[in-house]
Protein backbone atom coordinates (compact mmCIF):
# COMPACT_ATOMS: atom_id res chain seq x y z
CA UNK A 1 0.00 0.00 0.00
CA UNK A 2 1.49 3.31 -1.10
CA UNK A 3 0.70 6.95 -0.48
CA UNK A 4 0.14 8.74 -3.80
CA UNK A 5 -0.09 12.54 -4.10
CA UNK A 6 -2.12 13.46 -7.17
CA UNK A 7 -0.85 16.09 -9.59
CA UNK A 8 -3.39 18.84 -10.28
CA UNK A 9 -4.02 20.44 -13.64
CA UNK A 10 -5.08 24.10 -13.84
CA UNK A 11 -8.11 25.02 -15.94
CA UNK A 12 -7.22 27.87 -18.32
CA UNK A 13 -9.24 29.97 -20.77
CA UNK A 14 -7.67 28.14 -23.73
CA UNK A 15 -8.90 24.82 -22.35
CA UNK A 16 -7.52 21.88 -20.41
CA UNK A 17 -6.66 18.48 -21.82
CA UNK A 18 -7.27 16.03 -18.95
CA UNK A 19 -4.60 13.51 -17.98
CA UNK A 20 -6.46 10.82 -16.06
CA UNK A 21 -4.50 8.64 -13.64
CA UNK A 22 -5.44 5.04 -12.87
CA UNK A 23 -6.16 4.42 -9.19
CA UNK A 24 -6.70 1.14 -7.38
CA UNK A 25 -7.88 -0.31 -4.11
CA UNK A 26 -4.39 -0.86 -2.67
CA UNK A 27 -3.15 2.75 -2.44
CA UNK A 28 -4.13 5.83 -0.44
CA UNK A 29 -4.46 9.04 -2.42
CA UNK A 30 -3.86 12.64 -1.38
CA UNK A 31 -4.82 15.93 -2.99
CA UNK A 32 -3.42 19.38 -2.21
CA UNK A 33 -6.44 21.42 -1.16
CA UNK A 34 -5.73 24.86 -2.55
CA UNK A 35 -9.27 26.15 -2.71
CA UNK A 36 -11.19 25.48 -5.89
CA UNK A 37 -10.03 21.90 -6.51
CA UNK A 38 -12.16 19.01 -7.67
CA UNK A 39 -11.72 15.37 -8.66
CA UNK A 40 -13.20 13.87 -11.82
CA UNK A 41 -13.63 10.10 -11.57
CA UNK A 42 -14.26 7.83 -14.56
CA UNK A 43 -15.04 4.14 -14.14
CA UNK A 44 -15.05 1.28 -16.66
CA UNK A 45 -15.16 -1.48 -14.03
CA UNK A 46 -17.66 -2.53 -11.39
CA UNK A 47 -19.29 0.04 -9.10
CA UNK A 48 -16.67 1.83 -6.99
CA UNK A 49 -16.97 3.58 -3.66
CA UNK A 50 -14.58 6.46 -2.98
CA UNK A 51 -14.13 7.14 0.74
CA UNK A 52 -12.76 10.45 2.03
CA UNK A 53 -10.95 10.15 5.38
CA UNK A 54 -11.82 13.45 7.04
CA UNK A 55 -10.39 12.61 10.49
CA UNK A 56 -13.25 14.65 11.99
CA UNK A 57 -14.42 14.12 15.55
CA UNK A 58 -17.05 15.48 17.89
CA UNK A 59 -16.40 15.01 21.60
CA UNK A 60 -13.69 12.45 20.79
CA UNK A 61 -15.96 10.35 18.58
CA UNK A 62 -15.07 9.80 14.92
CA UNK A 63 -17.59 11.11 12.41
CA UNK A 64 -18.58 8.90 9.49
CA UNK A 65 -16.34 9.51 6.48
CA UNK A 66 -18.09 10.86 3.37
CA UNK A 67 -18.38 8.46 0.43
CA UNK A 68 -19.16 8.86 -3.26
CA UNK A 69 -20.36 6.04 -5.52
CA UNK A 70 -18.95 5.96 -9.05
CA UNK A 71 -21.34 3.85 -11.16
CA UNK A 72 -20.19 0.73 -13.00
CA UNK A 73 -19.07 0.60 -16.64
CA UNK A 74 -19.70 4.22 -17.70
CA UNK A 75 -19.37 5.87 -14.29
CA UNK A 76 -18.60 9.58 -14.33
CA UNK A 77 -18.51 11.67 -11.13
CA UNK A 78 -17.07 15.07 -10.21
CA UNK A 79 -16.41 15.73 -6.52
CA UNK A 80 -15.38 18.96 -4.79
CA UNK A 81 -14.47 21.61 -3.87
CA UNK A 82 -13.32 20.35 -0.50
CA UNK A 83 -13.72 22.23 2.79
CA UNK A 84 -10.65 22.73 4.97
CA UNK A 85 -12.28 20.42 7.55
CA UNK A 86 -11.59 17.48 5.19
CA UNK A 87 -7.82 18.08 5.25
CA UNK A 88 -5.36 15.87 7.11
CA UNK A 89 -4.51 17.78 10.32
CA UNK A 90 -0.94 16.63 11.02
CA UNK A 91 2.04 14.78 9.61
CA UNK A 92 3.50 14.41 6.13
CA UNK A 93 0.16 14.96 4.38
CA UNK A 94 -1.05 17.90 6.47
CA UNK A 95 -3.39 20.14 4.42
CA UNK A 96 -4.21 17.44 1.88
CA UNK A 97 -7.51 15.67 1.27
CA UNK A 98 -7.14 11.89 1.76
CA UNK A 99 -9.17 9.22 -0.04
CA UNK A 100 -9.27 5.57 -1.09
CA UNK A 101 -11.44 3.57 -3.46
CA UNK A 102 -12.52 -0.06 -3.26
CA UNK A 103 -12.09 -1.82 -6.63
CA UNK A 104 -8.95 -3.31 -8.18
CA UNK A 105 -9.11 -1.65 -11.60
CA UNK A 106 -11.16 0.45 -13.97
CA UNK A 107 -11.16 3.74 -12.04
CA UNK A 108 -9.25 6.80 -13.20
CA UNK A 109 -9.13 10.30 -11.75
CA UNK A 110 -8.15 13.80 -12.86
CA UNK A 111 -7.40 16.38 -10.14
CA UNK A 112 -8.34 19.83 -11.43
CA UNK A 113 -7.96 23.36 -10.04
CA UNK A 114 -10.11 26.23 -11.28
Amino acid sequence: MSDVVLTQKQVVAAGLTPAYQAIDATDTYYLENRGQVFLHFLNTGSEATVTFDTEQQIDGLDLENPTVTVPATTGDKMVGPFPASWEVATGTHKGRVKFTQDIASGVTVQATRV
